[in-house]
């Protein structure tokens, strides 16, 4: 092989391979930050003013501090989602149709970090500010970040369709990663019910909207980021494209 079409080839990959494993450092940004701000569990969303107000004014820099890290999870967001895209974008008997809705996607859905980011650090911004419009800017942010599922589902949905129609000897993804992908999207759909309920397991804090949802995508990462890489390492390789094989084997590039 041509020495420039090999350096060529090694460059594309390890630029794949790095958006692609850029998953780690996203969930380690969202999580941490999360957790450290206190935001990893939803304030009530039947908490009075004044309760939300005294979080905010009680752990002001904790708030400020761990919303800007995790914000920063954005970028990866960014990469991860186009390192899969490129990569179902090689299924041959995908339409185009499903990457252009994923990149789409993903660039809608990253909004869906900035709008509770930005309500949430202007509350913190001026905690003397009166209860009612902590509670405000509050509200605001937690219902755009739980009830703004719409891109995140059509993500997921056009990932789940190329696998499955995906006719290769030996597909990039395994068939069931494609029904798990459309299942993780409709678990998304129970978000849509928060605006109704204060308390309870519809709340914005619920199981249905928040916790089912949040512990699957964090699944959902893990298996793409691997599948991905596994996909990425078989095909580039020049080896039968195995994902279950190269999935078990793949390791970080060096």
């Amino acid at each position: 092989m041509d020495d420039q079409l090999l350096a060529r080839e090694n460059t594309s990959r390890y630029i794949r391979l790095a958006c692609t494993w850029s998953a780690v450092p996203m969930v380690v940004l969202l999580f941490g930050g999360l957790i450290y701000s206190g935001f990893m569990v939803p304030i009530l969303p039947s908490a009075t003013a004044e309760q939300v107000a005294a979080q905010y004014r009680t752990d002001t820099s904790q708030i400020r501090l761990g919303l800007a890290v995790s914000f920063v999870a954005v970028i990866f967001l960014l990469a991860f989602g186009g390192g899969i895209a490129d990569q179902t974008r090689r299924i041959r008997s995908a339409p185009a149709v499903l990457t252009y809705i994923q990149i789409a996607s993903v660039g809608a859905g990253s909004l869906i970090f900035v709008i509770p980011w930005v309500c949430w650090e202007t509350a913190a911004f001026r905690p003397e500010r009166e209860a009612t419009q902590i509670m405000l800017l509050n509200d605001l942010g937690w219902i755009a970040f739980v009830f703004s599922y719409v891109a995140f589902t059509a993500w997921l949905v056009a990932i789940g369709v190329a696998i499955l129609v995906d006719v290769a000897p030996t597909p990039a993804y395994p068939r069931w990663l494609g029904y798990f992908n459309i299942v993780v999207a409709v678990i998304f759909v129970p978000d849509n019910v928060i605006p109704f309920f204060k308390t309870g397991p519809f709340g914005w804090n619920g199981i249905f909207p928040y916790w089912i949802p949040f512990v699957s995508y964090g699944i959902w990462i893990l298996l793409m980021l691997r599948y991905t890489v596994a996909a990425i390492n078989a095909e580039v390789d020049g080896q039968p494209r195995n994902p279950a094989k190269a999935a078990a084997t793949s390791v970080p590039v060096r």
